[in-house]
């Protein structure tokens, strides 16, 4: 190195700092995922995986001298035949091997209960954060995390949705969820001296965090998840567009903080490129990385090499033949009587002949099944929230009560729509909800409101999720502790080649 040069450039350096009062902006870079939802490998495309995912990190790393936060803004659980089988433990030791800084607790971390989550959280070397959940339970999660990254001090907080106790495990009611702005400001005001940049990783819909990031004064930054992403950052000023069009890639100053949000499934990684000085942030810049053509980390893809062959043995058992398509998709389990919803209504009172009346909610139904043999991987991916079969007693003004809440909001395909069996009804669409159920039959007879009725179903809508509060009213409960999987599975076995049909069990006047 020429010394005469070197020293012509550090007076030079040391002269603008002067110029801009002796202080140097610190750089700082987020990197997260959202909606991992159990894709821990790449697709058929070569798109996604926690294998391509540590490449990335590592050359992120590398190219920032370090300065990087990794996040998760949660839901890590459910919608992998991995994931059904593993219980996010493939995805928790894969994030180690990452070095994954913090996550925050979405709705799915809760699917096996308060307890499974801990055990979750034991074997991930990184925290797990909720600001806005607390209870009875020790979570054994933290309400805030600070980092020293690189001369940074990083404060992390979280949220939870206030959706929490409606779409997963029951035992959540036993828990507080506190307002979000209220919470997040004390949170912000407790914490905003001790550190130099404040981050939410936040698990709601994205009208609200923009609503958190214009109330709370104090948040640099917001890590989005639970809905869709979009490319880009928004600001405190932006309006929301239900089309979520791109944010700005690059800005400075930015009043009031930014918000980021990737899509999920590990197909992309949103980063963003702050320079902080003073605990402000003075410019930043937003991209979203495609997970696609990095070649895959070698620890990684060993760990995850190992999941895969011990789920290969377990879930490619053939358990049955399919002669016609067994019809899952969302769009039709969640608006109209299906052939694979009455398969699994009619399995359910096949395992618990007592009940009188079975109920498959929409929501719990994940894929379809093609003609052919059906493995017990396809049972598992039609049914991966490892929910339990329970029975119930019901009044018949209550289970029209149910029915009434099940076609309340088939506008929106809501996952509160019920595949039956042991009963049929009749709606009008064009009728006001609340109101639509127009005739009842149950073994062929009219539905009679005075008398009582056994209900069979899955332990998530019997304790009140997708708001069917009514089975919770419920009198002689009992939970046979069998998942739903298992249950699908054996009547698959039993049967040993199924050829359901739409039989009418379900129908529509308004339609």
């Amino acid at each position: 190195m020429n010394p005469v040069g070197f020293l012509k450039r550090t007076v030079v350096l040391l002269a603008t700092a002067l110029l801009l009062g002796g202080v140097f902006a610190h750089p700082l870079t987020i990197l997260s995922l959202s909606e991992q939802h159990g894709r821990v490998l790449a697709d058929d495309d070569g798109v996604g995986g926690l294998a391509q995912v540590a490449t990335l990190v590592d050359q992120v790393r590398a190219e920032t001298g370090g300065n990087v936060l990794v996040l998760s803004s949660g839901d890590i659980l459910i919608g992998t035949t991995m994931s059904s089988a593993f219980r996010g433990r493939a995805d928790i030791e894969a994030m180690n091997l990452i070095g994954f800084d913090a996550m925050n607790l979405g709705n799915h971390e809760f699917d096996f209960g308060i307890d499974y989550m801990n055990t979750l959280e034991d074997l991930a070397q990184f925290p797990f954060v909720s600001t806005n959940l607390v209870g009875i339970y020790d979570l054994g999660v933290e309400a805030a995390v600070v980092k020293q990254v690189g001369d940074l001090r990083v404060g992390i907080l979280g949220i939870a949705p206030e959706t929490l106790f409606e779409v997963t495990s029951a035992e959540t009611r036993s828990l507080t969820l506190l307002d979000p702005v209220a919470i997040a400001q004390k949170a912000v005001d407790g914490i905003r001296d001790k550190v130099d940049v404040v981050i939410f990783v936040t698990h709601q819909d994205t009208s609200a965090d923009l609503e958190l990031l214009r109330s709370v004064e104090g948040i640099d930054v917001i890590v989005g998840g639970h809905t869709e992403g979009f490319d880009g950052m928004y600001l405190a000023s932006t309006e929301l567009d239900p089309e979520l069009p791109a944010g700005a890639s690059e800005v400075s100053n930015p009043f009031g903080g930014v918000f980021m949000k990737p899509r999920g499934a590990t197909t992309e990684v949103a980063r963003l490129d702050l320079d902080v000085e003073n605990g402000q942030l003075v410019s930043v810049k937003a991209q979203n990385i495609p997970v696609q053509g990095f070649e895959p980390d070698a620890e990684v893809a060993t760990l995850l090499a190992g999941y895969e062959a011990q789920l290969s043995e377990r879930l490619g058992e053939v358990i049955g033949t399919a002669s016609v398509n067994l019809d899952g998709e969302r769009g039709d389990v969640r608006t109209r009587e299906t052939n694979l919803g009455n398969l699994i209504a009619d399995g359910l009172l096949s395992a618990f002949p007592q009940a009188d009346i079975a109920f498959a909610n929409g929501g719990g139904i994940r894929k379809s099944i093609p003609a052919g043999e059906i493995t017990l991987g396809d049972a598992i991916e039609v049914h991966p929230f490892g929910n339990t079969i329970v029975t119930f007693d019901l009044s018949g003004a209550q289970v029209l009560e149910a029915l009434e809440n099940a076609v309340a909001a088939v506008e929106d395909a809501r996952g509160q729509f019920l595949q039956v069996a042991g009963l049929s009804f009749t709606w009008d669409q064009n009728r006001p909800a609340g109101q639509r159920v127009v005739e009842v039959l149950v073994g062929g007879a009219a539905l009679d409101m005075q008398a009582s009725y056994t209900i069979v179903t899955n332990n998530f809508i019997a304790g009140g999720g997708d708001g069917f509060e009514v089975f919770t009213q419920g009198q002689n409960y009992y939970d046979s502790q069998n998942l739903d999987a298992d249950v699908l599975a054996d009547y698959i076995r039993n049967l040993g080649t199924v050829a359901p049909t739409v039989e009418g069990r379900i129908t529509n006047l308004g339609n």
